[in-house]
């Protein structure tokens, strides 16, 4: 707050980017111009600003703003890393690790097999090495000549070799851990990537929205029925929770089934196991407890490429988890609030079926929707769907539009449930209009999406 010139050694001062965005605090340690300074910086800087980088000259009149958008600019380029893998079938994986002047090599503890399914490429092989721990270094190239066909090491295996790569790259005991020294500052150049994903139920909304111009690769779909899901459609299949023991092979025949390369969100581990036994990229889904750190590195140690955050945490607990989660999340931004699943029949209660217990067509072929209200007067909505337990909802739908700014800093996509219910079937005009004001971060009304809408647990959060 002071004015250029009356700076005095060990003054503490404050750096913001854009939208007030604290960078970081330091104490000045030497006064060299009215306007040149050294500055001992006191935190991690948030990977804005560097030790020993000079961010401005003596002499520079920019006004307050434009220095905090210049600042918010800033970021650093990306070191190379290349891997090269050799072995054959009954031999360890050798891997060797390089980048600048360092290098490594890791071998594997397991020895390679020879593949059920699809084999070890050089593209699978990048996906699960270039998940770094070090947002400063950029995998961009894996050798593979030395290299047998059709061989095969589980994801976890190598989850380990990567690990241990950059362990040997970046000892512990450097202080710029994983942080390779870099010349230069590079401004962040257009990046076109679309955050947002949607998540469909639907067939006929994959073709609208298709027709709308969003990527296949932007959207989730919700598999129920195994037999029925259309495998060739190259969105990303999303998993359930709970999966009778004796209808997995269906689901386990679909992820054979899918082409490869196509992705998916497991929200229960026998699936998510299978994926990574078959060598298929999986995304851990929030119903795989995701409310901490701990739970995601073991997501990670187990395959995982990504995760969905728990919509049980607050915007704070969230900050907080991502700061020290190793792996890239999803968060849902809108959609239907699930409160419950459970095998208990409510539907036949509610309004009867004829029936005098459960039986397996139960599990596999009712549909009904009803809702009830509490003593209160708070509104759910009762769900039964082919494939799906009982279901309660809340009666408002989540909409959380600050989440984008507020966890813009961290590698999170934003997830739009637009999944139709008997209590949320929006038609196609209303869909689409409803899907451009959430992407454009609208104030939405009750008008919107037909119901009322709620932060849920994004500022209170768990206790």
């Amino acid at each position: 707050t002071k004015t250029p010139g009356l700076l005095a050694r060990d003054d503490r001062i404050f750096l913001f980017g854009d939208r007030d965005r604290f960078v970081c605090s330091g104490l000045i340690t030497e006064i060299l111009s009215d306007r040149d300074y050294r500055f001992q910086i006191e935190n991690e800087l948030k990977d804005k600003i560097r030790r020993n980088q000079k961010i401005l000259r003596g002499g520079d009149s920019r006004s307050e703003g434009e220095l905090k958008r210049m600042i918010d600019r800033l970021t650093y380029g990306k070191e190379p890393l290349t891997v090269r893998v050799g072995g054959t079938a009954g031999s360890p994986l050798r891997t060797v690790w390089r980048t600048g002047n360092r290098e490594a090599e890791v071998l594997s503890a397991l020895s390679l097999e020879r593949a059920e399914r699809a084999g070890m490429t050089p593209d699978s092989l990048k996906k699960q090495f270039a998940r770094l721990d070090n947002r400063f270094l950029e995998l961009t190239s894996i050798g593979s000549d030395d290299l047998g066909e059709d061989l095969f090491l589980p994801a976890s295996e190598l989850n380990r070799i990567r690990r241990e790569a950059l362990a040997a790259l970046f000892p512990r005991s450097e202080k710029a851990l994983a942080c390779p020294d870099f010349p230069r500052m590079a401004e962040k150049g257009g990046d076109d990537r679309n955050p947002f994903h949607v998540l469909i139920n639907r067939a006929e909304d994959y073709e609208f929205l298709g027709a709308q111009g969003i990527a296949p690769e932007s959207l989730f779909f919700e598999v129920t029925d195994p037999r029925k899901y259309d495998h060739n459609l190259p969105c990303v299949p999303w998993f359930p929770a709970i999966i009778h023991d004796h209808l997995l092979p269906g689901y386990y025949d679909l992820l054979d089934r899918l082409p490869p390369g196509i992705p998916v969100v497991a929200d229960n581990l026998a699936i998510a196991h299978y994926a990574g036994k078959s060598g298929r990229e999986w995304i851990g889904g929030s119903r795989l407890n995701t409310v901490n750190s701990f739970a995601v590195q073991s997501l990670g140690e187990s395959g995982a490429s990504a995760f969905v955050l728990s919509p049980e945490l607050n915007r704070t607990q969230m900050g907080e988890m991502l700061g020290h989660a190793p792996l890239p999340s999803y968060y849902h931004l809108f959609g239907p609030v699930l409160l419950m699943e459970t095998k208990q029949c409510l539907i036949g209660k509610d309004k009867g079926c004829g029936k005098a217990e459960k039986d397996g067509a139960c599990y596999t072929h009712c549909r009904f929707s009803s809702s009830m209200e509490d003593e209160r007067g708070n509104s759910f909505f009762l769900e039964k769907r082919p494939f799906r337990e009982n279901e309660i909802y809340s009666g408002s739908l989540l909409y959380t539009p600050d989440a984008v700014r507020d966890l813009e800093r961290y590698p999170t996509d934003f997830i739009i449930d637009m999944r139709r219910f008997g209590f949320f079937d929006p038609p196609p005009e209303r869909f689409a209009s409803l899907l451009e004001r959430i992407m454009a971060g609208k104030v939405l009304g009750e008008s919107d999406g037909g119901l009322p809408l709620t932060l849920g647990n994004y500022t209170k959060g768990l206790s």
